[in-house]
C-alpha cells in the first residue's frame, strides 16, 4: 500500500469506528482475521469494524503494533491525532492513562511519553507528586510490554500544571514512542488540552538567566529540520530574550537570531517592546512567566513566524527555565525547626558568606561569632573576642570576617590560621565607624558617621590600611555594594544616597539623590536597583536608573520601623521590624508587601542566605533565628472508603514550599478512649485496613521540609452503623451468547451509613460456582451449562462495615423465575435450609443433592455423633448438628465446625445444654 494510502488508514482508525475500503493492510490484518472467520465470509470489498477501545496506530514491526491509549477514569479516547480533538484536563488536575498493546509483539516493547511543554502538561508523575525534578515534568520511563504481559493494562500519568497566568485554554502535544529491539522508534503525537483555572497569582521577577527550547509540535510526527532554542536575560519585570530557529517550512530561517526585548504585565504575560531580527508585524509571542511545580519559574507559550507573500507560516512550542539560582515560592515562610541559635550578649549585625557560614558582630560581649548550619541546625562554631562597640561585620571574597569597632574607631580582621579563627591588630580609621561592606575586589570600605567620610581599606604589602578617604553627606549610616561593584552609601542626616564608583582610575562620589528621611539601612538588589529604609519614615524606597540617571520611586509603607533590610536571592526585599520580619515582592502595578512573619524579639539585623534562608539576629533574647520557606497547607485533603475496614487518605502537595515529606497522624475513637497512629511518606496518599467500622477516625496531614513543617490540614471518617442490606430487584436473563445469563439489580435500600464500594454476586448450578466483584449494577456470566439444571444468584453489597446481606435469585435454565422458601440471611442457601442428610431425598428440592450413584469416598470422619444436619455457612465452613455419643457427653446436643477442605474440625464441639427429660438418642432438628 502506498505511503500516502496507509496513512490515510491509520488516521481513520484513530476514530471509534474504522472503514476499511479495497485491499487489507497488514497492520490490520490480524486484528480483522478473527471477525472474518466468525463470520464465515467476506463483506464485500468493504469491512466496517467496531473497535473494542479507542487505539493509537503506532507502526514499530512487519505487522505494525497498535498501542491503546485510555483514561482510565472516563473511558475517554486520548488518542487525539490534533489540537481539535485534545482531550481537556483543568490546570492542577491529573488523569491517569491506561496503556497496553492490542497484539502479542515478538520483542519487548517500549512505550515512552514525553511533553512537549512541561509547564503545561507534565508527563510521569502523579497527582500526588510533590517537587517533581525538571526532567521527570516533561518526560516518563518507558513502559515495557513483552509476550507474557502485552495484554496487561500500565499506566501513565498526564497533568495539567496549574501555572497562575491567565493564559486560556492551550492543546499541549504528548509524544508517544514505540521502539523495539533492532528497530528504529516509530513516534506519534497526541494532545492533551490544559484548561485554564482562572486563577492568576503574579510571579516574583526572578533576575537571572533562562535557557531552553523550541519546538515544533505542529504534525503529528516530529521534525527534527524545525528547531530552535531560546535565551533570556530577565531583571524584575524586563528582560531580553534570543530565539535561535531553524525551520524547514520558511524560507531564509536557518539558525535565525529574533531579538526581543520585552517587560511582564499584571497577568504574567510576556508583552514584546521591541524585535530585532524579524518583522515585528510578521511574528506573534505568546509567552507567559510561570513558576513550575518544582518552585524553578521560566517562560512557557508559543511563537509564531509568518511569510504572508510566500503563504508560509511555523509555530514553536516555548519552554525556558530559570538555570540557577532556584527561587523558593511566594509564601510559606516561617522560622525553622531548632532554627535558633544562642549567641548570648546583644547581637546588632549578620553578615553571610558565599559558603554560607554566618557572622554576627556582638557589642553585648565584645566578640564576633562564627555560624555553621549542620542537619539543619545553626550552632556557634567559634567566637573570637575583638574591640569595643563592635557592632557592624562584613565579610570578603577571601572568606575572612571584618568588624567595626564603633568605640574604638578601628576596624578588625578575623583569619583562620591553622584550624583557629583569631583576630588581627585593629587598622585606625574616622570617628564612629557606623557601617561596613566588602568590595567585589576584595577590599573594605567603612562609613565612619561623625566624620561623614567614606573610607577604602586595602592591603599594602601584607598590611591593610586606609587607601582613600572621601567625603560624603552628614552622617552616613548604611554602606552597599551593586551588583555592577559601585559602592552606595546612605546619609541619615542628609537623607541622601550617593554612589561611589572608578573615574579615570580614580574613586568619584556621585551627586545626592534625595530619598526618604533619615535613611537607616541600604541593599543592593539582584536586578541592580538600590533598596532604602527609613526608621524615621517607616518605609521602603526603590532607586533605579531610569534614561541614563539613578531616580527614587515612591516610598512603600512598611509594618513598622525598618531596623534592618536585606535583598534575597530572588529579586525580594525583606525587612525587620520590631518582633517580625516582611517581604516585599513586584507586581505590575508595584512593590506589594507579604507577611509579616513574627520571630519574636526585638530584631536587629537581618540577611539572605546563598539557599535563601533569611537569618535574624534578636538583640533582645540573644539568639540568631532562621526563617525559612516551610510548605503550605497540603491541599484536598480527602477520606474515602476503599474496602470492608480500610479507608484511603489522599491529598495535594501544597501550592507553596518544597515539601519533601508528609507527616500523617491518625486518631481512633472508640467509645470515651482514643489512640493515635502517626507515619512519615513521601508519597500524597495512605492506605489503612483491618479497621473497625464501629470506630470513628480522624486524620491530620502536614508537609514537611528542611526547613520544618506547613500548617496541618484535618478530615475525619465515622463510624459506620451497619452493613448494607440486600440489593433490590435481581433480574436474570438469558445472554445472547451460548451459555450466557445477565443478572442485574438495584443499589440496596439502605447502605448502613458508608457508600457501596463493590458488589460480590455468585452463580451456582449444578457443581459448577462462578464468584465475580463489580462496581457495577449488571454482570455477564459465562460457560454456563446450556439446557442444564437451574441456577441460584447470590449477590451482596460491601461497604466499610464488611459484607451486606445477600439477596438469592433462582432461574431455570431458560431464564424462568422459579420460587425459594423464605428467606433468612443469616442461614444456608435459599432452597437447602430444609434439606436432611440423606443424598437421595435432598432430590427433592430445588437444587438437588449428588443422589445415590457415582458417588466417590473421600473421608471417613468419626465425630462420636449423631449428626442428621449439615448446613454450608457463609465462609465455606461445614456446620454440623447433632448429639454426641460419647459415654461422658451422652445425649447432648453439639455443634461442630468442619474444614471443607480437610474434613477435620476447626474447633472442639460447641456442647449445648442437655435436656433433663425426654431422650435425644438421634433426633435433633
Amino acid at each position: 500500500m502506498a505511503t500516502a494510502a496507509r496513512d490515510e488508514v491509520n488516521s481513520r482508525y484513530l476514530g471509534n469506528r474504522v472503514l476499511l475500503h479495497g485491499q487489507f493492510h497488514p497492520l490490520f490484518d490480524l486484528l480483522c482475521r478473527r471477525s472474518r472467520e466468525a463470520a464465515g465470509r467476506r463483506r464485500g470489498r468493504a469491512l466496517e469494524l467496531e473497535s473494542l477501545e479507542p487505539r493509537l496506530a503506532l507502526a514499530s514491526g512487519p505487522l505494525g503494533t497498535l498501542v491503546s491509549v485510555v483514561d482510565d477514569a472516563n473511558a475517554n479516547l486520548l488518542a487525539a491525532t490534533s489540537a481539535d480533538l485534545a482531550v481537556g484536563v483543568t490546570e492542577g488536575a491529573v488523569i491517569t492513562a491506561s496503556v497496553r498493546l492490542t497484539r502479542r509483539p515478538d520483542a519487548p516493547v517500549h512505550v515512552a511519553f514525553s511533553s512537549s511543554s512541561p509547564f503545561e502538561i507534565g508527563v510521569g508523575a502523579d497527582a500526588s507528586a510533590i517537587h517533581v525534578p525538571a526532567n521527570d515534568l516533561s518526560s516518563a520511563a518507558p513502559l515495557v510490554f513483552t509476550r507474557r504481559d502485552w495484554d496487561i493494562p500500565q499506566t501513565v500519568s498526564i497533568r495539567s500544571i496549574e501555572d497562575g497566568a491567565a493564559d486560556g485554554n492551550r492543546a499541549v502535544p504528548v509524544r508517544v514512542s514505540v521502539a523495539t529491539v533492532g528497530r528504529a522508534a516509530v513516534t506519534k503525537a497526541i494532545w492533551i488540552e490544559s484548561r485554564d483555572s482562572g486563577l492568576v497569582s503574579p510571579a516574583i521577577a526572578a533576575a537571572g538567566t533562562f535557557k531552553g527550547t523550541l519546538d515544533c509540535p505542529s504534525d503529528a510526527q516530529p521534525r527534527p529540520d524545525s528547531t530552535g532554542s531560546v535565551t533570556a536575560t530577565y531583571g524584575v519585570n524586563e528582560g531580553t530574550a534570543t530565539f535561535r530557529v531553524t525551520s524547514a517550512r520558511l524560507e531564509n530561517v536557518t539558525n535565525r537570531a529574533i531579538k526581543v526585548d520585552y517587560v511582564i504585565d499584571s497577568a504574567n504575560k510576556v508583552v514584546v517592546q521591541a524585535v530585532r531580527g524579524f518583522n515585528a508585524r510578521r511574528m506573534k509571542l505568546d509567552l507567559f512567566y510561570r513558576v513550575g511545580v518544582d518552585g524553578v519559574p521560566g517562560l512557557s507559550g508559543s511563537l509564531t513566524l509568518a511569510q504572508p507573500k510566500l503563504g508560509k507560516t511555523d509555530t514553536f512550542t516555548v519552554t525556558a527555565r530559570l538555570v540557577a539560582p532556584g527561587m523558593p515560592r511566594l509564601d510559606g515562610y516561617a522560622p525553622a525547626t531548632a532554627g535558633n541559635a544562642a549567641v548570648g550578649g546583644a547581637p546588632t549585625a549578620i553578615a553571610v558568606g558565599a559558603d554560607g557560614t554566618a557572622w554576627v558582630a556582638n557589642p553585648g560581649i565584645n566578640a564576633v561569632q562564627r555560624l555553621v548550619r549542620q542537619g539543619g541546625v545553626w550552632n556557634v562554631a567559634n567566637t573570637i573576642s575583638v574591640g569595643n562597640g563592635g557592632k557592624t561585620i562584613a565579610v570578603a571574597p577571601d572568606g575572612s570576617a571584618w568588624v567595626a569597632n564603633a568605640d574604638d574607631n578601628t576596624v578588625q580582621q578575623i583569619v583562620e590560621r591553622d584550624g583557629v579563627w583569631t583576630a588581627n591588630a585593629p587598622v585606625p580609621v574616622a570617628a564612629n565607624p557606623a557601617a561596613l561592606v566588602a568590595a567585589k575586589d576584595g577590599a573594605i570600605w567603612v562609613a565612619s558617621s561623625d566624620a561623614n567620610v567614606v573610607q577604602r581599606i586595602a592591603s599594602s604589602s601584607g598590611v591593610p590600611l586606609v587607601t582613600v578617604t572621601l567625603p560624603v553627606g552628614a552622617g552616613p549610616a548604611a554602606l552597599a555594594v551593586s551588583r555592577n561593584g559601585s559602592i552606595w552609601v546612605a546619609s541619615r542626616s542628609a537623607s541622601s544616597v550617593q554612589r561611589i564608583s572608578v573615574d579615570r582610575g580614580g574613586w568619584r562620589v556621585g551627586r545626592p539623590i534625595a530619598v526618604v528621611e533619615g535613611p537607616s539601612s541600604l541593599a543592593a538588589a539582584a536586578d541592580g536597583s538600590i533598596w532604602v529604609a527609613s526608621a524615621a519614615t517607616g518605609s521602603l524606597q526603590r532607586v533605579v536608573r531610569a534614561g541614563g540617571a539613578w531616580r527614587p520611586r515612591a516610598a512603600v509603607p512598611t509594618a513598622g520601623a525598618p531596623a534592618d533590610i536585606a535583598a534575597h536571592p530572588d529579586g525580594s526585599i525583606w525587612v525587620a521590624a520590631g518582633d517580625a520580619i516582611q517581604r516585599f515582592v513586584p507586581t505590575r502595578s508595584g512593590w506589594a508587601p507579604q507577611g509579616p512573619v513574627t520571630v519574636g524579639g526585638t530584631i536587629a539585623a537581618i540577611r539572605s542566605a546563598p539557599d535563601g534562608t533569611i537569618l535574624a539576629a534578636d538583640a533582645q533574647a540573644a539568639i540568631v533565628t532562621a526563617v525559612s520557606a516551610v510548605p503550605g497547607e497540603v491541599r484536598n485533603l480527602a477520606v474515602a472508603p476503599t474496602g470492608a475496614g480500610a479507608l484511603a487518605v489522599t491529598w495535594n502537595a501544597p501550592l507553596t514550599g518544597q515539601a519533601t515529606s508528609y507527616t500523617v497522624t491518625m486518631t481512633t475513637t472508640t467509645g470515651a478512649a482514643t489512640s493515635t497512629q502517626t507515619l512519615v511518606t513521601s508519597n500524597t496518599s495512605v492506605d489503612y485496613s483491618g479497621l473497625s467500622p464501629a470506630n470513628s477516625y480522624a486524620f491530620t496531614v502536614a508537609a514537611t521540609n528542611a526547613n520544618g513543617s506547613g500548617p496541618a490540614a484535618t478530615a475525619s471518617y465515622a463510624s459506620v452503623e451497619d452493613v448494607a442490606t440486600q440489593p433490590l430487584a435481581l433480574s436474570a436473563v438469558v445472554g445472547s451468547g451460548s451459555g450466557e445469563f445477565v443478572l442485574s439489580w438495584q443499589p440496596p435500600a439502605d447502605d448502613g451509613g458508608s457508600p457501596v464500594l463493590s458488589y460480590t454476586a455468585t452463580v451456582y448450578q449444578g457443581n459448577l460456582e462462578q464468584t465475580v466483584t463489580t462496581t457495577s449494577t449488571s454482570f455477564t456470566f459465562s460457560g454456563l451449562a446450556t439446557g442444564g439444571g437451574p441456577l441460584l444468584f447470590r449477590l451482596r453489597a460491601t461497604t466499610f462495615a464488611g459484607n451486606g446481606l445477600p439477596a438469592s435469585l433462582a432461574v431455570a435454565a431458560d431464564g424462568t423465575r422459579l420460587s425459594l422458601p423464605p428467606s433468612n440471611p443469616y442461614m444456608g442457601l435459599e432452597g437447602t435450609s430444609t434439606m436432611h442428610a440423606n443424598a437421595a431425598s435432598s432430590n427433592a428440592i430445588v437444587f438437588a443433592g449428588p443422589g445415590t450413584t457415582d458417588l466417590t469416598f473421600h473421608h471417613n470422619l468419626g465425630l462420636n455423633a449423631t449428626v442428621p444436619s449439615i448446613l454450608m455457612s457463609e465462609n465455606g465452613a461445614l456446620v454440623c448438628v447433632g448429639v454426641s455419643t460419647a459415654p461422658k457427653t451422652a445425649q447432648t446436643p453439639m455443634v461442630m465446625l468442619i474444614s471443607p477442605k480437610t474434613l477435620l474440625p476447626l474447633q472442639p464441639p460447641t456442647l449445648l445444654i442437655k435436656p433433663q427429660t425426654g431422650n435425644l438418642a438421634g433426633g435433633l432438628y
